[in-house]
């Protein structure tokens, strides 16, 4: 039986490695370290810990640890392993899978899955003043040669070992708790990189939900200390979108799961909060057992509308509206409302192993749209709330006013039954900054930024004179996967479109040009790096002459500053190697209490930050986008269209590809 055991486990583990993406999703590195994070999270969750530290080595690995209960280290003879082996080397093999409680991690292979794609794994359990430890390499259990972590030492497996308890030598050690820290092997998708700052992000957002919780985050001997003072939604509101909010709404409803015949197998008990607070140009935060769903889902489609026609429904007599001016209705309440959702229930339904989308039934979304609607309801019902209620409408009435004009320009545009040829005069969208010079060599640029947010520093750091900024909204489809039919009914493309006034495809006309340069300014991080490849292959497909022309860069943001003591010490790095050369540079100078920030994204820098590393012509740092003419249409389908082993077949073919130093880099 034992001889069973082992044989599943060998074939499970090839599985995984083998089709890496069925278990963990497109991004197998993060996703994996998000479960580890999430199950030491759950222990916080549960009761059983108050911390949580993650450490990024400087050898790649990662570490995250707790000060919880510990893994088991019994010895199972019915299952012919140890406790730590047959949790974290066996997929859905943890109590998250029982059902029965509010964790994090309830879907999918887990923190198992995350062991078999690294090539070394090393488990340290601290239980009442004795340490032990377990080793694995790709998921099967065993001993590293040496001292130290290195993948590449020698190991011996060894499946069935009752494991002894060891002398603790580390200074920092709990007196219960589970380290875990792993390398994961670079052979399994090798496309695929660590997103820590999505990581990171998760760690914060669960921090702030999770009450008693501390999580540290320590890379390169820099250690950040989550401990937030709000918790909650109104935590999560203050923290992500420094506001504060104006309401909060909590409670409980019940929902049925039912099978294809409609019998109800069971009823999901569920708990909600929702804090609100108006904004302009809101980008709600959902959460579901307080893993952050970026994309969404049920639970945050249902509480937006449910917002809407609860504030909707008493009219304000005393905004300042013009004569005849209709009042905001449902939908201006929902598009001017900032909020954070936080649900917890036993058993959540996701539409991926990454966890971010809730996909649930629509019996939990028209629930929950009943249950939020009818407290909203009242409580805009009641006088006590007028007055942030009126602040809210007042806001819902620019946002109107801004969609009836939307709508009149609309009305005064001919309709075009095919694509508009250059110079046409199409409406331009409603979210467009427009600059005040426009035109063929009139120094004119346009600024497609990553979503509103960005935009509001964009908007607040642009020199008006020439730089125009539209953000991005939606998904951008892949101009070589996509026909142009399909294309032209998406908004993004659309809007593009009508912004370059050139024309499309063989009749782009670049005299006909409104912007002598378009400038693609995204975050430094994965999903940054994957909307410039989409924006790049729709500009070299369908705006070809500009690019050849020279006129298409990508903004290179800093990933860090560099200050001291002296006030004008502000270093903008672009790299760890500048970062480096920084420090060195004011420590030669003599300076002291020399810091250094990340810059998380771009909507987190002032404008004033803003504006010197990717808006001031003297000071930023652009890459040119250059169009090869000895590559054709058949290699740019291989780079932008083909799958990720064609590409790097290509590749192979092609050449080693170069290094981007800076030298390269257009100022």
């Amino acid at each position: 039986m034992a001889q069973g055991q082992r044989y599943v486990q060998q074939d499970e583990i090839t599985h995984v490695r083998e089709h890496v993406s069925r278990a963990l999703g497109d991004y197998p590195h993060t996703t994996a370290a998000r479960e580890f994070l999430d199950n030491a999270a759950d222990e916080v969750a549960r009761g059983h810990a108050t911390k949580v530290d993650i450490i990024y080595h400087d050898d790649n690995s990662i570490e995250i640890r707790d000060n919880g209960r510990g893994l088991d280290v019994s010895f199972y003879d019915d299952r012919d392993k140890n406790g730590i082996v047959a949790s974290i080397g066996s997929s859905r093999a943890g109590e998250n899978f029982a059902q029965t409680g509010i964790t994090a991690g309830v879907h999918g292979e887990g923190a198992a899955a995350g062991n078999y794609i690294s090539d070394r794994l090393d488990v340290t359990v601290f239980n009442n003043g004795k340490k032990y430890t377990q080793q694995f390499k790709e998921g099967r259990p065993g001993h590293f040669e040496g001292n130290t972590f290195d993948p590449a030492a020698n190991f011996t497996q060894k499946d069935a070992e009752h494991l002894k308890p060891q002398k603790i030598t580390e200074s920092d050690a709990p007196e219960h708790g589970t380290w875990i820290r792993f390398h994961f092997d670079p052979k399994i998708a090798a496309h695929d990189e660590l997103d820590k700052e999505e990581l990171n992000k998760r760690a914060r957002m669960v921090t702030w939900l999770t009450p008693g919780m501390t999580t540290t985050i320590t890379e390169n001997g820099e250690t950040e200390t989550i401990n937030p003072e709000k918790r909650g939604t109104v935590g999560v509101l203050k923290e992500a979108a420094n506001l504060d909010a104006v309401a909060t709404f909590d409670g409980d409803f019940e929902f049925d799961i039912k099978d294809r015949r409609g019998n109800v197998l069971h009823t999901k008990k569920v708990e909600y909060e929702v804090s609100i607070a108006p904004a302009a140009e809101p980008q709600p935060i959902s959460t579901v057992n307080s893993v952050y769903t970026l994309e969404g889902g049920q639970h945050q489609d249902a509480t937006q509308r449910a917002l809407g026609a609860g504030a909707a429904s008493k009219t304000l007599r005393n905004l300042n509206r013009k004569t005849g001016e209709a009042y905001p209705d449902a939908s201006d309440f929902e598009s001017t409302i900032m909020f954070a959702v936080a649900v917890k229930y036993p058993g959540p339904s996701f539409s991926g192993q990454d966890k971010r989308k809730l996909s649930e039934s629509q019996i939990f979304a028209n629930r929950m749209v009943k249950e939020l609607e009818r407290k909203v309801t009242a409580w805009a019902q009641s006088p006590a709330n007028t007055k942030a209620l009126l602040q809210w409408a007042k806001v819902a009435l620019e946002h109107a006013r801004a969609q009836q004009k939307i709508v009149a320009a609309k009305q005064n545009v001919k309709l075009h039954t095919g694509y508009a040829p250059a110079g046409s005069n199409l409406s331009l969208p409603d979210k467009y900054l427009p600059c005040e010079v426009t035109g063929p060599d009139s120094g004119a640029e346009l600024i497609i930024g990553e979503g509103d947010s960005a935009i509001g520093t964009v908007k607040a750091g642009r020199y008006s004179l020439f730089q125009a900024a539209y953000p991005l909204r939606g998904k951008i489809p892949n101009a070589y996967k996509t026909s142009l039919t399909t294309m032209k009914k998406k908004d993004i493309f659309n809007d593009i479109a009508a912004l370059m006034n050139t024309g499309i495809g063989v009749a782009c006309d670049t005299s006909k040009r409104r912007f002598d340069r378009v400038l693609f300014v995204c975050d430094a991080d994965v999903d940054g790096y994957n909307i410039n490849s989409l924006l790049m292959a729709l500009f070299i497909r369908y705006y070809r002459s500009y690019v050849e022309e020279g006129r298409v860069f990508i903004a290179i943001p800093p990933l860090f500053i560099v200050t001291s003591n002296n006030a004008n010490d502000r270093i903008m790095c672009i790299n760890e190697k500048e970062r480096d050369k920084a420090i060195q540079q004011l420590e030669k100078a003599g300076r002291t209490k020399i810091e250094v920030q990340r810059c998380k994204g771009l909507g987190e820098m002032d404008a004033v930050d803003f504006r010197r590393s990717v808006l001031n012509p003297n000071e930023r740092v652009l890459l040119q986008v250059e169009y090869a003419p000895e590559i054709d249409d058949e290699d740019l389908n291989v780079v932008f269209a083909a799958e990720a082993n064609q590409r790097r077949e290509w590749m192979r073919q092609v050449g080693e590809t170069e290094n981007i130093d800076k030298d390269d880099i257009m100022a």
